[in-house]
């Protein structure tokens, strides 16, 4: 099978990229044209890549054809980018005119990668069925796009399913994360500052997501909208004593040395109950 793949050199997507060919399935990626991680593709015949910006997609006229077309570019995920609402609100166009790209390329269904600041805020498991109330610019316009793409994807006649992905990590993680800095900071012996970490949160690694992804993708039922987490929740300073602890660092994590930030997000667990269904 041909699967296009739309942010195909964030973390996410390198994972899913490599898991595809693994399983002897052609890959299209769709890369920036000043992308930095040109050279984190790996050299293999099974891929081809089309350079092309996010604002380009509604011109393109491949003549490769794909089965599946999912679609994790956007601009401004972390950051006060987040916020920025006339840049979010195009990140909705994008994946709109992803859609009407998956449509001339003849892909039988389209997924979409949501986030889990669709949600807002909860205090028990993100289910199928969990309502929405985003408090960001970044999350409303996810929540818009996820929305709007299903009706677009209707009058199509094309598959559609949307995957709300909660917190992520692993290799060719934004060094932006909480993660990341604080491995960061073991590395070169220096104190992380963070908050209080009593959040309750699920995390996943990277290969694991692109997995459950790929299952979704040849098996979600048309227009469902699935989270996609581990399905189990910790507290945040549980994972960055653990990580302490793998990676042999005496430095001490300066707990409470940021203030939450408003609204902080104090619960955030996925319920993967669907996966036995699929």
């Amino acid at each position: 099978m041909i699967f296009a793949i739309t942010g195909s050199t964030g973390m996410i997507g390198l994972a899913l990229t490599k898991y595809l060919i693994g399983l002897n399935h052609h890959v299209i990626m769709f890369v920036r044209k000043d992308c930095k991680k040109i050279d984190k593709i790996p050299s293999n015949k099974l891929i081809n890549i089309i350079e092309c910006d996010l604002s380009e997609l509604e011109y393109l006229k491949p003549s490769l054809k794909c089965d599946y077309f999912i679609h994790m570019g956007w601009d401004k995920t972390i950051g006060n980018g987040r916020n920025d609402i006339f840049l979010q609100n195009m990140n909705v166009k994008y994946t709109l005119d992803a859609i009407n790209l998956a449509k001339s390329m003849n892909a039988k269904k389209f997924v979409g990668i949501g986030s889990q600041a669709e949600y807002g805020l909860h205090n028990v498991p993100l289910s199928i069925n969990t309502s929405c109330n985003p408090i960001t610019g970044y999350g409303i316009a996810k929540y818009c796009a996820g929305k709007f793409g299903k009706i677009l994807a209707e009058q199509l006649k094309i598959e559609y399913n949307w995957i709300r992905v909660l917190s992520v990590y692993g290799e060719n993680d934004n060094p932006n994360t909480l993660i990341s800095y604080v491995t960061d900071c073991f590395k070169k012996n220096i104190s992380p500052e963070v908050t209080k970490c009593e959040q309750i949160w699920d995390y996943i690694e990277c290969n694991d997501a692109a997995k459950i992804i790929y299952k979704i993708t040849i098996n979600g039922e048309n227009g469902v909208i699935y989270p996609l987490g581990s399905g189990k929740g910790r507290p945040l300073r549980e994972y960055l004593e653990e990580l302490k602890l793998k990676l042999n660092s005496n430095v001490q994590i300066k707990y409470g040395a940021k203030p939450y930030p408003s609204n902080q997000v104090m619960y955030l667990v996925a319920d993967m109950s669907y996966l036995n269904n699929l």
